[in-house]
């Protein structure tokens, strides 16, 4: 689901939501909403109170790291010697 898609569908359930108990602390979770960016056009545009985060905040910023200082490994040239 692409982000304008999901912030109108985020709102949606948030209204239903609402109608049911005007009192209720509404969150978003997932889709398309993983960096702290993301999350700041999900509160611009919807009426959600906080993000549920789980592999936006601890699991996709290590693979972000690891596949970052992986690519600079590969990155190191070899002496000509050791390319053979």
């Amino acid at each position: 689901m692409d982000r304008a898609t999901a912030l109108t569908y985020v709102q949606e359930i948030i209204q239903a939501a609402r109608s049911e108990n005007p009192g209720i602390i509404c969150l978003a979770h997932g889709g398309p909403f993983v960096t702290p960016d993301d999350t700041q056009v999900l509160y611009d545009n919807t009426d959600a109170q906080g993000f549920l985060g789980e592999s936006s905040i601890e699991r996709i910023p290590i693979e972000q790291g690891v596949a970052r200082a992986a690519q600079e490994y590969k990155a190191a040239p070899l002496r000509a010697s050791a390319r053979n």
